[in-house]
């Protein structure tokens, strides 16, 4: 290869790394409205674009002083991007987990590999590496591949859609992070030494492939990357699903008092217990029979009432205040309306 040819390759395939670290970024800490999915399509663009950074200055630069750093960061991230890749699917097609289920997930295979990684220190056990953690490294992001396969095959199909009604560019968006990773993961098994150049150019033709997918359908781009699938396979969620998601939203609004906040919207509440706003209207629908605003009103009407038999040093209308009612009116009209009597004659009524 000429000189002119590989400052050509190395600067692709940089422009590639920086642009997955660029959207690692955005998609961790800027992206709005957040939602789960987010942090993990974040979370993998970040540890790919570690792993691909270290193969580019291990093909081009293998003497560099910080080599055994890089080599072991990446190994690290490699661990981590089947993880990502499935769990970042899993809440995208419309599964929700328990809350939380996907932290000890991730926490449990980044325990895995630190502590491995802290054991065998790459360097110093090159035979171990090469003869069998490389090859348990691989064999996990295969089985998370196959993990990731069947959700995409039921919610999307693989390479076409499943069934009429499917969002064509979801579709689109979901088989190209899918098929983007697994190029990537042949051509490190496969390609010998040059998978080290070849895994990073691939990253970055699938990093300009979703760039373009984001460009090229700008009116459609908030409905492609914020919002998860309102149902999966054709299925809404299971009652397992729905009482556990329900009893998280009664254990925020009880403890947080998040109905305080006068200008509280649903996807404050979703973010909170990290679900979507179409599984928590669907649960609050489906389990309470009332829309998000009746189940707030009462929230705040409950604790007026607690507050009005507990103390008569307020007015009722700093209680209402208090209770996250934006005015007097709202007050009495959603407290009447729930209880059947207005705020000054429940207090009269239960005077002393």
């Amino acid at each position: 290869m000429t000189i002119e040819n590989e400052q050509l390759l190395l600067f692709i395939c940089s422009i590639g790394v920086v642009n997955g670290f660029l959207l690692a970024i955005y998609f961790l800490f800027l992206v709005k409205p957040r939602q789960r999915h987010h942090t993990l399509l974040g979370g993998l663009l970040l540890v790919l674009s570690i792993r691909i950074g270290k193969s580019i200055i291990f093909y081009f630069y293998p003497y560099s002083f910080y080599m055994k750093i890089y080599l072991q960061f990446g190994l690290i991230a490699n661990f981590l991007i089947g993880p990502f890749l499935y769990l970042y699917l899993y809440d995208y097609v419309g599964k929700d987990p328990k809350y939380s289920y996907w932290k000890y997930h991730l926490g449990v295979n980044a325990f895995i590999v630190t502590a491995t990684c802290f054991l065998f220190p790459y360097w110093n056990y090159l035979d171990i590496w090469r003869t069998y953690i490389f090859k348990v490294i691989y064999l996990q992001r295969i089985v998370y591949l196959v993990m990731a396969a069947l959700l995409i095959k039921e919610a999307f199909g693989l390479l076409w859609a499943k069934k009429e009604g499917i969002p064509a560019k979801k579709a689109y968006w979901v088989r190209s992070i899918f098929w983007g990773n697994v190029f990537i993961i042949l051509a490190y098994i496969f390609a010998g030494l040059g998978s080290y150049i070849l895994g990073a150019v691939l990253f970055s033709f699938f990093l300009y492939l979703l760039l373009f997918l984001l460009i090229l359908t700008n009116m459609e781009r908030n409905e492609i990357v914020h919002k998860a699938l309102p149902k999966y396979g054709g299925r809404t969620l299971d009652s397992v699903a729905q009482q556990s998601m329900l009893h998280n939203l009664n254990q925020v609004l009880h403890d947080q008092e998040l109905y305080c906040n006068p200008d509280l919207k649903i996807k404050d509440v979703a973010q909170e217990i990290n679900t979507s706003t179409h599984h928590l209207s669907q649960v609050i629908n489906e389990q309470l029979g009332k829309n998000f605003n009746q189940l707030i009103n009462e929230y705040r009407v409950n604790k007026a009432k607690s507050m009005i038999l507990e103390n008569d040093k307020f007015t009722l209308e700093a209680i209402g205040y208090d209770c996250g009612f934006k005015a007097k009116s709202t007050f009495y009209a959603a407290f009447k309306k729930i209880t059947g009597t207005t705020p000054a004659k429940f207090k009269k009524s239960n005077s002393s």
